[in-house]
């Protein structure tokens, strides 16, 4: 759907065959590139799925031809189709979580790792899984003061050891009980889970 291929591998520090994995990703998409019978589609999300695997596809253009919108539909029908949907963060509901400034981990983590932007100097990431701790430790190599509120008692150690030794303050078996401030995040107020 983007016009890089990696997800999450274009901002997040991980590895894959020894390679970083943003370059993992490109030289994936080069292999498959070089191929005589694939066609890749970046810019592309698939929009439907329909009866006998007949998929349809919406394509961003960047520079459409004279007269064309910026968009193509392709109508694709498939000898076989892989659905391979990655993973989507849900949100954990609290009061007042519709505040400007409450946002999902991985968006926050987004604007620090891939584009270099920061959602606020003093983040407190809520948690309820081991995927929280890697945005948290993007958003703080980005500059950011970071603390993560992760609602299960029981917590990998090696992760807990991983944020101290980065200066991330980690609470486990706690909550967030709602948010401070009306035009943006001023507060946290933090009890048991």
């Amino acid at each position: 759907q983007e016009a890089l291929p990696g997800g999450q591998l274009l901002w997040r520090d991980e590895a894959i065959e020894g390679q970083a994995g943003h370059a993992w990703a490109k030289a994936a998409v080069e292999r498959l590139q070089a191929l005589p019978n694939v066609t890749v589609k970046l810019s592309t999300q698939a929009a439907a799925y329909y009866d006998h695997n007949m998929v349809a596809l919406t394509e961003r253009l960047e520079a459409p031809a004279d007269g064309w919108g910026p968009e193509r539909l392709w109508l694709l029908r498939a000898g076989r189709v892989v659905l391979a949907t990655g993973a989507l963060e849900r949100p954990i509901a609290f009061p007042d979580n519709d505040r400007p400034g409450v946002m999902l981990a991985a968006a926050a983590a987004t604007y620090g790792g891939r584009w270099g932007l920061l959602p606020g100097s003093r983040i407190v990431l809520l948690t309820n899984n081991d995927d929280g701790y890697a945005s948290a430790h993007v958003l703080h190599r980005a500059g950011a003061q970071v603390g993560i509120v992760d609602v299960r008692g029981q917590v990998d150690g090696a992760l807990i050891q991983a944020a101290a030794t980065a200066g991330i303050e980690v609470l486990p078996g706690r909550a967030l009980l709602g948010v401070e401030g009306t035009g943006a995040v001023h507060g946290v107020r933090i009890g048991p889970a």
